[in-house]
This record gives C-alpha cells, structure tokens and sequence, in this order.
C-alpha cells in the first residue's frame, strides 16, 4: 500500500500500516505544504498542540528526500519540553521518551531521513513486523494515498478528564499511553472499525 511518509504519523496510519504488513514510501514526491509531513498533533492540557519541523525555504520546493530542516530556530528543545509536559505522567513516558529524545538531537540534515528513522524507531517500540520499501518516481497526487479513516476505541489519555478521548493523535501518544499493548490496541482498532 502507498503511505505519505509523517512525522510520527496519526495512530490510524499505523492501524493501515499493520493491516497492510507493507508500507510503500516516495523519497522522489514533490514536498507538499501544510501537511503531518513535517508537523505532528499531540493532546496537551491546553487542549491540542501541533509541533513543527522547520523546513529550510531554499528547499521547500524540492523532491521530499532533498528538503532540509531548518535548525535557526531550537525547535528540538521546544519538542522535547512540549513531550516532557505532555506524558511526563503517562504510564510509559519514562521507558520510550528518552528514545525519541535521541533520535532529534541527531540533528538530521533532511525532512526525509528524520521521519524514516522516526518511523523504524515507532515501529520497533510497536514490535510490528511492517516492511518499508522506498519507490522511484512520484505519486500522481496526494489522492494516490488510499488510506483507510478507522473510528479509534478510547484508551485512557494524559488528560482525558479535561478534554475526553483525542482522536487520532500521533503515534507518540499511544506508545507513551499504552506502552507494550500498543500494538494490541492497533490490531482491535483495525477490527472494530
């Protein structure tokens, strides 16, 4: 199945990911604006929060493997408190945060290269078995993606009490809120929808 790559993408893409147990990726895609490719949503107790991965405007318009991130601004540290605010008091925060924390001071100098290893790191903490194959050429369009809405079952968030269930948040906050039954959880979601 063909997947837009995200940066730590909404939980139903994964729900589709595990479904399919082959996900097919572009490195070669124009860069499309305003989408998750550079931004991920995570409930916080202010209501949702978007974090961004700046992008360096000289290569905004290049092929998805070529953009660069922009580092100007300390956008790692402000993701890091923001994560650390948000699932310091999940159940599983103190076992998997540490994991994302190393992977963005890396400081990748490409978009594309941070996601893939956010998305090999995300799928080994989900200890799912899903084959990623990076394809030549471009999607016609962002129609070209068929992936499937799941209505999520509710599991217990961070701030539930104060906002009710969040709907197909990143990734991040099941494994921080579910832990080793995250992919258990993924598994029923794709069943019950």
């Amino acid at each position: 199945m063909n997947f837009p790559l995200y940066t730590l993408a909404p939980i139903s893409w994964y729900v589709n990911a595990i479904n399919s147990g082959e996900i097919f990726i572009f490195p070669d895609e124009l860069f499309p604006k305003q989408t998750l490719r550079n931004r991920l949503v995570i409930p916080t107790a202010n209501n949702m929060k978007s974090l961004s991965v700046p992008i360096d405007g000289k290569t905004k318009h290049e092929a998805y493997g070529k953009v660069m991130i922009s580092y100007s601004e300390n956008w790692v540290k402000q993701w890091l408190q923001t994560m650390a605010t948000a699932y310091g008091k999940s159940p599983f925060y103190e076992f998997y945060g540490y994991r994302f924390e190393d992977v963005l001071k890396k400081e990748h100098t490409h978009i594309y290269a941070l996601n893939i290893e956010l998305l090999n790191l995300s799928l080994k903490m989900l200890k799912a078995e899903v084959e990623i194959t990076e394809m030549t050429g471009r999607p016609d369009s962002e129609d070209f993606y068929q992936l499937e809405n799941f209505d999520l079952p509710p599991f217990r968030q961070v701030f539930t009490e104060r906002h009710g269930f969040q709907q197909d948040v990143s990734i991040a906050d099941l494994i921080f809120n579910k832990g080793p039954n995250a992919l258990d959880y993924l598994i029923q979601a794709s069943k019950s929808s």
